[in-house]
């Protein structure tokens, strides 16, 4: 089980667990006014009346609630929104309207005594079992250049305990922890299948090793731009100036210049790969697919986020 730094025994833990009451129960008229819910947004709010408050988005496993704390003086906004962040578990007083399906806040203030299941669904992912299907994919690629890239990435034991166990979102797909390597996992399997679909040995006209190495690091970015607290991902300062497309693509290139041997066309053929894979550059890529692989690669990340989205339920007839 997952707990928090301070763990409950006994007794004690018991009465919490028991006495907690969840979003689900919330939401279907269960009676009380003490709460404790996780963070996952928050949001300043002014009014033309003059009031102030803070909106925040509270969540546990069963689902997620509104709940607003109105400001009544400045220095309250250090500690209900500077000092709580995204993840945070809250202890919280008030009342839940049912009209509004929003809980008005009385007091709230973070607590470190809690079980981390409770509040944060988190899938079973076999990370070791992913990484060796990478690492059996970079085993059999066949040029040398992207082979020993890759290779070299890999051997950097912080950069692979980041690299599998990263959120890929925080809001659309693949939003829990590891969440990130099983979307490149789904990627590699859909980019798989199309090249035993299209490229058969009588018809060799895509870069398979290519293709694959694109794959494996088309998200690595995202290891710069995302975060984990108590389960849940969060943007980083950095990644909330620069995009994950773009580090990602300036951290694959540094690696680059550790190989004196490294053809430049290769690298401008892997730089416009993961620079296009968003497909079209108001979906944040800077160029649009103009290889082959480029197009295949943004076609199996855009399948295989939408139907994550999909099984996620995320998905609304706007979403079409």
């Amino acid at each position: 089980m997952l707990e928090s730094k301070i763990k409950l025994k006994g007794k004690r833990q018991v009465d919490l667990i028991m006495n907690r009451i969840s979003v689900e129960q919330i939401k279907n008229g269960h009676e009380g006014n003490s709460f404790k819910l996780q963070i996952r947004r928050k949001m300043k709010q002014s009014f033309p009346s003059g009031a102030k408050s803070i909106d925040y988005e509270l969540a546990d496993a069963t689902g997620s609630i509104k709940g607003r704390k109105f400001i009544n003086k400045d220095d309250e906004i250090k500690s209900l929104f500077d000092d709580i962040k995204i993840g945070d578990i809250c202890e919280i007083t008030g009342s839940y309207s049912l009209k509004y399906k929003s809980i008005t806040i009385d007091t709230l203030k973070k607590t470190q005594e809690f079980n981390l299941e409770e509040f944060v669904k988190i899938p079973k992912i076999d990370d070791e079992q992913l990484m060796n299907e990478i690492r059996s994919v970079i085993e059999g690629l066949e040029n040398p250049h992207l082979k020993n890239l890759c290779k070299y990435v890999f051997q950097d034991e912080e950069f692979v305990k980041k690299y599998k166990s990263i959120p890929s979102a925080t809001k659309y797909h693949h939003t829990y922890p590891k969440g990130n390597l099983e979307h490149i996992i789904g990627v590699l399997r859909i980019c798989k299948t199309l090249l035993n679909l299209y490229d058969t040995s009588q018809n060799r006209y895509i870069n398979r090793d290519l293709l694959l190495t694109s794959v494996i690091f088309h998200d690595v970015g995202k290891l710069f731009t995302y975060e984990l607290h108590n389960g849940i991902g969060k943007v980083t300062e950095l990644g909330a100036k620069i995009d994950h497309i773009v580090l990602g693509n300036n951290f694959i290139l540094k690696q680059i210049e550790n190989f004196k041997d490294f053809p430049e066309s290769l690298k401008i053929d892997l730089t416009h790969l993961l620079l296009s894979h968003h497909g079209r550059k108001e979906w944040g890529s800077p160029v649009t697919p103009k290889t082959p692989e480029a197009e295949i690669l943004h076609l199996a990340d855009l399948l295989d986020s939408r139907f994550r989205k999909a099984l996620e339920g995320k998905f609304t007839l706007s979403s079409y």
